[in-house]
């Protein structure tokens, strides 16, 4: 808290005419809520809420509930320790205030680099997950197949249960048949059984015709999995067989390129042999020179075809490449961000332990204040009681005079020691006011 900024007594009484009117219309002057609730705000306590009440009945000599700047002008030669208190308790408001929007513009920058560090963090992430697209790709495949293997393991287990069921059916046909033929033996001995066996004959057809059934959905059930197996079958053997042409076209590319190597040499050969009998057949001999035009061809389509996988590989390479580089720039770039993140949260905290030490040193300032401040509101008080009194012992001493002939001379000097009792009361006040606030300010 800073009371070293020389402000000029006028100064003084402008700024805390301004602050209490803050809100209202100051061309009106101060009202008595707004003086009310400037002082609380301030945290100014008097002795007493009564104080404050006739302190402002004293400031408004119209009476009109209004205090003009000119009647605040006399307030100041008043009260002037408590008008420098209101007058630098505004500026500590208004400088506490400033303190804690730089604490708060802080915070937001932080949140912003805190925010911008998440970004990086995203993007760093996303690269990552670029780098191992390919290998997931090929976890997602070996997954398919095992998936695939699973459901024709499935499959086989199905068509065991339904030939199990078809078993159990037969079993069932034979009993069946056993029943009723005993069954047609006993008819004539047992018309009963015969009609009972009728009825479990019966059962046993509609247990055969359900069975029927259960084979006929395990049938249906069974040639499903097959097309299932069949179409996972035939998805792997079309990637086996994309693997296959591309390393059956490397294989051939790596024979063709044997085969021209092969066809040079035998072209070669073909000319030595030409030269040598040159003399004999000029036919042979352009033969042989067609022989090492196609061979020649042969080995630059090969090269060709090598310098294309190569320029591929090549090509690869360097994307690898960029994206681990774009990767450590992103790396880079995070770690500043988490070090503009560490400075900007020590800035924080450097800007809230000041505040923290502001208001202790205001709180205790303004402990200082408050018993300088109630002295101060005390002999005020106490002079304004005087004078009251003074007021009446002139009108008794000029009633006293009046009835008894006495010279104003004579009344000045009955009236002596009301004035000088005044006095001394106004000079305590304004020495020992003066002698605090000149401690208190330095």
């Amino acid at each position: 808290m800073n009371h070293h900024d020389h402000a000029t007594q006028s100064e003084k009484i402008r700024g805390s005419f301004e602050h209490i009117c803050g809100g209202l219309d100051g061309s009106k002057g101060i009202l008595k809520e707004s003086w009310i609730r400037s002082l609380e705000m301030l945290r100014i306590r008097l002795p007493y809420q009564g104080m404050i009440d006739s302190m402002f009945e004293r400031l408004d000599v119209n009476g009109d509930g209004v205090v003009t700047f000119s009647e605040f002008q006399r307030f100041a030669e008043l009260y002037p320790t408590m008008l420098d208190s209101i007058y630098y308790r505004c500026k500590d408001q208004f400088t506490d205030l400033q303190q804690k929007k730089q604490v708060e513009e802080a915070i937001v920058v932080r949140d912003e680099l805190i925010d911008r560090e998440r970004a990086v963090i995203k993007t760093l992430e996303d690269i990552l997950l670029q780098r191992n697209d390919q290998e997931h790709k090929i976890r997602e495949m070996e997954a398919g197949l095992e998936a695939t293997k699973h459901r024709e393991q499935e499959a086989i287990e199905g068509v065991t249960r339904s030939e199990e069921g078809v078993i159990r059916s037969a079993q069932l046909i034979d009993e069946a048949n056993q029943n009723l033929r005993r069954a047609t033996e006993m008819e004539q001995q047992q018309v009963a059984a015969h009609i009972e066996s009728q009825q479990r004959v019966e059962m046993l057809h509609e247990s055969l015709r359900a069975h029927d059934k259960e084979v006929a959905a395990a049938d249906d059930h069974v040639r499903q999995m097959e097309r299932l197996l069949i179409e996972a079958k035939r998805e792997l053997e079309a990637r086996i067989l994309e693997r296959e042409s591309t390393h059956s076209e490397l294989l051939s590319s790596q024979g063709r390129e044997r085969s021209a190597h092969g066809d040079v040499v035998q072209a070669q050969l073909g000319v030595k042999s030409a030269n040598e009998k040159l003399t004999q057949s000029h036919n042979d001999a352009a033969m042989m020179k067609e022989i090492e035009s196609d061979a020649a061809a042969k080995r630059a389509a090969a090269a060709g075809e090598v310098g294309r996988v190569c320029a591929m590989i090549e090509n690869e390479r360097r994307d690898l490449l960029i994206i681990i580089d774009e990767e450590e720039q992103r790396r880079i770039v995070s770690e500043n961000a988490l070090h503009a993140i560490r400075t900007q949260e020590q800035a924080i905290h450097t800007l809230e332990q000041r505040n923290i030490d502001f208001n202790a040193h205001r709180k205790a300032v303004e402990q200082q204040e408050t018993p300088l401040l109630h002295q101060e509101a005390t002999l005020r008080e106490q002079r304004a009681t005087l004078e009251d009194r003074e007021a009446r012992l002139r009108v008794e001493v000029s009633t006293f005079t009046n009835s008894n002939g006495r010279t104003p001379a004579e009344r000045l000097v009955v009236l002596s020691p009301a004035a000088s009792a005044r006095d001394r009361v106004s000079e305590l006040s304004h020495s020992s006011a003066m002698n605090q606030l000149s401690y208190h300010y330095q």
